[in-house]
């Protein structure tokens, strides 16, 4: 982790920053109640500061900003959240259950080979593979092909 930027000098002014870019955030998602909310945008930072910690090429300050202003979201698109957030928002958009399991094979199962750090690589794995037994049991629950499988 890059801690050039934390001397006592800096440091107020990487909390002042993040204290404010939270309330920002705050502000900006307080009435979304989909899947691209306040906690939305808490959980990508969590997993940055995560990641971050395990990365010692990286700047914490911009870590921290890019994961809250909503830079560098893959790992809460996967897993039991990305699961969740997905159907949350087909329910806000109209989207059946189908259109919303499509989105699985456009978008979530491909993520975790667009990621860029190998931490990220690693959490990615676990959620991928929930994300895969999730279908499957999707799939025998409903006695259908997937649409991929068509």
């Amino acid at each position: 982790m890059d801690t050039s930027l934390f001397n006592p000098e800096n440091m107020m002014d990487i909390e002042e920053l993040v204290k404010n870019a939270k309330g920002y955030i705050l502000g900006l998602f307080k009435n979304n109640a989909g899947g691209h909310d306040a906690a939305h945008s808490f959980r990508v930072y969590k997993n940055a500061l995560m990641i971050a910690e395990k990365e010692p090429s990286c700047n914490i300050m911009i870590v921290s900003l890019a994961a809250l202003l909503h830079d560098a979201d893959r790992l809460d698109a996967l897993g039991a959240i990305g699961i969740a957030r997905t159907f949350s928002y087909g329910g806000e958009h109209g989207r059946s259950l189908d259109e919303s399991i499509q989105h699985f094979y456009d978008k979530l199962l491909l993520l975790k080979d667009e990621l860029n750090t190998d931490t990220a690589r690693e959490i990615a794995r676990k959620r991928h593979a929930f994300l895969e037994a999730y279908l499957e049991e999707y799939k025998e629950e409903m006695g259908i092909r997937l649409p991929e499988e068509s």
